[in-house]
């Protein structure tokens, strides 16, 4: 990347830090302090505020794969407690049920 390339991505993305895009070290935004493994944000900042939703967010899509996963085996206990010929697929990769042979 030139020189004029750099200070126009620069001029246009205040928030990320020069040194991180020249050199790879330290944090990729400005503002951003890193303390064992968490990321603290000026609290004033926009991009605190969209971390934070972020991380909001991710919080509730774990709550919501965990009632995925109990709804699952809820499902599956349900299945086999009505037998019949089903073979239950128990892989995360292929979570369903298959009519045996």
């Amino acid at each position: 990347m030139s020189e004029d390339n750099t200070t126009k991505f620069l001029d246009y993305f205040a928030e990320v830090s020069p040194e991180w895009l020249l050199t790879g070290k330290g944090p990729m935004l400005k503002g951003v302090v890193v303390d064992q493994c968490s990321v603290v944000e000026e609290s004033d900042s926009t991009v605190g505020m969209q971390l934070r939703f972020l991380q909001e967010n991710n919080d509730l899509l774990r709550a919501k794969v965990l009632l995925l996963e109990e709804n699952r085996l809820l499902l599956l206990r349900e299945i086999t407690r009505l037998g019949g010929d089903m073979e239950v697929v128990l892989s995360k990769a292929e979570w369903s049920v298959k009519a045996s042979d």
